[in-house]
């Protein structure tokens, strides 16, 4: 496991937060605009909002690289929804730029429902330590 940063906001101390640098989609990388502390990371955290520059910029490659229905008008809170076109899609993937550590998210993991884009992982929180790890683990398969 590779660990990055933990830091607490003490204006919201009940909240996790790490460092997002950026996020690389394909061999495009989009650098963060936002400050530290910048992604609320914890079991009870459905989304992850990132700065909407970058969002918008990711939204745009995966587009242009993908057979990628958009869908008009997507349902509150989203901003992006697509479907997918024919059976075999080739999409870009997604890694994610934490201070320290870099980790790739398979993609079935970004492409299938934005909230559920930590399964396959096992999320190590050391608070004596002030770090998070994060570790790709099957969860179809048994250990």
């Amino acid at each position: 496991m590779e660990p990055t940063p933990l830091a607490i906001n003490p204006s919201n101390p009940t909240f996790y937060n790490i460092n997002l640098e950026g996020i690389s989609v394909g061999n495009n990388t989009f650098q963060s605009n936002q400050n530290a502390r910048n992604i609320i990371i914890d079991s009870g955290t459905t989304f992850t909002y990132i700065d909407p520059s970058m969002f918008n910029d990711i939204v745009t490659v995966v587009m242009q690289s993908s057979a990628i229905e958009v869908v008009q008008d997507p349902p509150n809170p989203f901003k992006f929804c697509g479907r997918f076109q024919g059976s075999s899609v080739d999409v870009p993937g997604f890694v994610f730029h934490f201070t320290g550590v870099l980790v790739s998210f398979p993609n079935e993991n970004m492409y299938i429902v934005v909230d559920e884009n930590l399964v396959n992982f096992q999320v190590e929180y050391d608070l004596q330590g002030n770090k998070i790890s994060f570790a790709f683990a099957d969860c179809t398969k048994s250990n």
